[in-house]
């Protein structure tokens, strides 16, 4: 096998007034591969080159690889080559002294879009005279794009003035993304919300509201090659229990979503001291997970097959059948959006530290 490698970056940084900055990176990468496999031929042209001395039979060929003419003479592959190019594009905004009525903040916004590119390949074995002995299933080109907006916020939520003695920063960070892409439906794109609240004595509150999500790969949403069923036995329950060999398919399914999550947190933080320092603090985390992806097989599906009526395939009953059904021919499997998670815990954590402890620090 023979594997290419290059990527190419570009980047510009615009200063502005007031700590203003832009900045704009790029980057182009493509990849190939090719590979040659030797095929189960004749032995004659491997006794032409051992009577021509290009092959040793006697040497040890895992010390001594074979020569490149050994698989030139008996067959070689003209088309398995995979090529592989994408491009993607950074544009940020920022400003880490940005003036605001409560005090001094920052924020960053911009946005990003990527498209990359698998080329065709077909892969067919060849004599060294072009007769095609074998060609396996072929690839199509397929192109992804990607793209996604941001921003955050980060800045104090009340003036400095106007906190009472017991309370010494009010802090907020707001953030939001929005991403989309032509290989899924739909990108879910609620804030992301988080505070503290350091009060006197060493103590503060922290809590944020945060959402994630989790596309399905292209290869469970995207076609790309014609699915190839494979035979399976099952026992059919509608058939009195009857075990049959089916066929069945991995088919992409155009029609899901991402996966959703959405944690909310609030905690508690208690930190004194400058030589001997000490760290305790407790957390409650709630989190929640909805369309989550799980892969349906033959036997998941056959128990199911009420919810799911069309990925299961039946015949028509032939006369005569004691049974209301036919025999199942084809169950349709892959990728579905069906299941969901919620979570709470709770996490609680102490830390001390002697930082003059014979020169160095204790930690515990």
């Amino acid at each position: 096998s023979h594997f290419t490698t290059s990527t190419a970056a570009i980047g510009f940084l615009l200063k502005l007034p007031e700590d203003w900055r832009v900045s704009l990176d790029g980057q182009y990468s493509q990849s190939g591969s090719t590979s040659r496999f030797t095929a189960n031929l004749s032995s004659a042209p491997v006794a032409e080159l051992v009577a021509r001395g290009v092959i040793n039979p006697f040497r040890d060929t895992q010390v001594y690889p074979p020569p490149s003419a050994l698989y030139d003479t008996i067959s070689r592959n003209e088309g398995h080559k995979l090529e592989f190019s994408s491009w993607e594009t950074v544009l940020r905004v920022t400003n880490h002294s940005l003036r605001l009525p409560t005090g001094t903040g920052s924020i960053v916004t911009g946005g990003t879009f990527r498209k990359s590119d698998s080329e065709n390949y077909e892969s067919s074995y060849r004599l060294p005279d072009g007769t095609v002995t074998n060609t396996t299933s072929n690839l199509t080109n397929r192109t992804n794009e990607d793209w996604a907006a941001f921003a955050d916020l980060r800045a104090p939520l009340v003036p400095q003035s106007w906190l009472p003695k017991a309370v010494r920063a009010v802090e907020g960070d707001l953030g939001w993304r929005y991403s989309g892409s032509d290989t899924y439906k739909k990108s879910p794109n609620p804030p992301t919300l988080g505070f503290k609240v350091t009060l006197a004595a060493g103590l503060s509150l922290r809590g944020s509201y945060t959402s994630s999500f989790k596309p399905p790969l292209p290869l469970m949403s995207v076609p790309v090659t014609d699915p190839v069923p494979t035979s399976t036995t099952i026992t059919d329950p509608k058939r009195g229990g009857e075990r049959t060999t089916i066929l069945q398919d991995r088919s992409p399914n155009p029609n899901l979503v991402p996966e959703e999550g959405t944690t909310r947190t609030f905690g508690l933080v208690f930190q004194r001291g400058r030589i001997h320092q000490l760290r305790a603090s407790v957390d409650y985390f709630d989190t929640e997970k909805v369309n989550e992806l799980s892969s349906l097989s033959a036997a998941t599906l056959i128990p199911l097959e009420d919810y799911f009526p069309d990925r299961v395939v039946r015949s028509t009953p032939t006369p005569g059948d004691t049974y209301s059904v036919g025999r199942v021919t084809l169950i349709r499997g892959g990728y579905i959006n069906i299941a969901g998670t919620r979570a709470k815990t709770w996490s609680g954590q102490a830390r001390y530290a002697w930082t003059d402890c014979f020169r160095g620090t204790l930690e515990l």
